[in-house]
């Protein structure tokens, strides 16, 4: 089941035309950077420990009805588990939702300031139009786990207000 949601995850981000643009009009790629809208990002994470997720992102709204929405975004954490042990993340990612379903890649490195991970996250979800997400996530773990008490497993709650969200243009 890993090995399939990994898979399935790299085949869709590499489609150049998620949004059924046509290909020439618009690269969907880098669409978000060369006309999207700052964004920012407010959330909350559990994965074994409690997160607090701050970030800003450069999104934009895709098609006429507005439908669509994706970004790319950067991201602090801030984990702190029931025996107030604290780690810190910092997470690159590209998210793309489609009416009320999103889609994440995110390539995360979490440090106690003695240990580094580094993680690789695809997370799937539902979303109402990209402004409120709720994800399930697994974590791939780039080399063995310095910090054991790190889920694979997440649930993520994120909220993404500005202008690219709102699709003001």
């Amino acid at each position: 089941m890993k090995k399939i949601f990994f898979i399935i995850s790299i085949l869709f981000f590499n489609q150049s035309n998620v949004f059924g643009q046509e290909e020439s009009k618009y690269n969907y790629l880098s669409y978000p950077i060369k006309y999207g809208k700052t964004d920012f990002i407010i959330g909350y994470q559990y994965l074994n420990y409690n997160a607090i997720e701050l970030g800003i992102a450069r999104g934009f709204r895709g098609n006429t009805w507005g439908l669509s929405y994706a970004n790319y975004h950067i991201c602090s954490e801030l984990l702190i588990d029931k025996n107030m042990n604290k780690l810190m993340g910092v997470k690159l990612g590209h998210s793309a939702s489609i009416c009320f379903f999103n889609f994440t890649n995110q390539l995360i490195t979490y440090t106690n300031f003695n240990n580094v991970d580094y993680v690789y996250r695809p997370e799937i979800g539902v979303t109402f139009l990209g402004i409120i997400d709720l994800n399930y996530g697994y974590g791939f773990f780039i080399r063995e786990k310095c910090n054991k008490e790190i889920s694979n497993h997440s649930i993520s709650l994120r909220w993404t207000f500005g202008k690219g969200a709102a699709g003001v243009f």
